[in-house]
C-alpha cells in the first residue's frame, strides 16, 4: 500500500489559423477584374468564408477566392468548425490613375479655324494616344485648326484604359468692324473735320488704330483725329484687337 506513479498527459491543440493570397491588380483604376485567391491552413478544417470590402459591405461568394473586383481593401473572415474565427486583409492595386490635362486656345477672330487643344497624359501605362471625339485617336498631343463647336479631349495608356479630360467648347467670336464718319455731311478740301472711327461696343477700348496717311491728323493712334485737309485725300482708318483681328474703312475728301 501507498504505493505511488507519476502520469504525464499532454493535450494536443491546433495551429492558428493563417492565410496568404495571391492578389491580381487591375490595369485600369476603373476596371474590375481584380482578384484574390487565398489559402488557409491552421485550425481546424473545414472552413467558411465571408468577404466584406472597405466600407463593410459583403462582396463576392462564400469562397476562399474573390473574383472580378475592383481596387481597394477587402477583408476576408475565415471560421474553422471550432468557431474560432480570424480575419485577414488584402490589398487590390493597379497603376498609378492615368490623368489627362487640357490646355485649349481659343479661335482668334470671327470665322476663324484657329483654335488649338493641347494635352498631356500623365500615369497609366505609356505610350499615349489623344482623342477630341472619343472616336479617333492620334499619337500627338496637340490639335490645331479648330473651328467652331464642343470638343471631347481623351487619353488612352498601353493597357486600353481612358481618361477624359475638361470638355472644351470653341465659340465664333463676335466680328469686328469699323465705320469711319465725319463731322460734315458734304466735305470738300480745305475743310476742317473731326474723323471717328465707330467700332462695336464689345470692342471699345480694345483696338488700336491706325491711320493712313497720317500727315494733317491730330493723332495718329486715336479713335478721333481733327483733319486740316488742304487737298483732296483718301483716308484709311485700320483697327487691330490684341489678338490680330483687323477691320478697316476709308472716307474721301475731294
Amino acid at each position: 500500500f501507498g504505493c505511488m506513479r507519476d502520469t504525464t498527459i499532454t493535450i494536443g491543440g491546433t495551429s492558428p489559423l493563417e492565410a496568404v493570397g495571391v492578389v491580381e491588380g487591375v490595369p485600369c483604376s476603373d476596371d474590375e477584374s481584380g482578384s484574390i485567391l487565398s489559402t488557409v491552413t491552421g485550425g481546424n478544417p473545414p472552413y467558411s468564408y465571408s468577404w466584406t470590402d472597405a466600407d463593410g459591405q459583403a462582396v463576392g461568394g462564400n469562397s476562399a477566392d474573390l473574383l472580378d473586383v475592383g481596387l481597394g481593401v477587402y477583408f476576408l473572415e475565415v471560421t474553422d468548425q471550432d468557431a474560432c474565427t480570424k480575419i485577414f486583409d488584402f490589398e487590390i492595386e493597379s497603376p498609378f490613375p492615368l490623368t489627362l490635362d487640357v490646355d485649349p486656345s481659343p479661335i482668334k477672330c470671327h470665322n476663324e479655324t484657329n483654335g488649338v487643344i493641347d494635352m498631356d497624359a500623365d500615369g497609366g501605362q505609356e505610350p499615349y494616344l489623344y482623342s477630341i471625339d472619343g472616336q479617333n485617336f492620334f499619337q500627338e498631343t496637340s490639335f490645331p485648326d479648330l473651328g467652331p463647336g464642343p470638343y471631347t479631349p481623351m487619353a488612352q495608356d498601353a493597357n486600353g484604359c481612358m481618361v477624359e479630360g475638361a470638355p472644351v467648347t470653341f465659340t465664333n467670336p463676335e466680328e469686328l468692324s469699323v465705320e469711319l464718319l465725319t463731322s460734315a455731311t458734304i466735305i470738300t478740301a480745305g475743310d476742317g473735320l473731326l474723323l471717328t472711327a465707330v467700332v462695336p461696343p464689345a470692342f471699345e477700348g480694345q483696338v488700336s488704330y491706325e491711320w493712313k496717311p497720317a500727315l494733317g491728323l491730330s493723332c495718329q493712334n486715336c479713335p478721333q483725329p481733327f483733319v486740316d485737309a488742304r487737298e483732296s485725300t483718301t483716308f484709311q482708318v485700320i483697327v487691330t484687337t490684341s489678338s490680330g483681328c483687323m477691320a478697316s474703312d476709308f472716307i474721301n475728301i475731294e
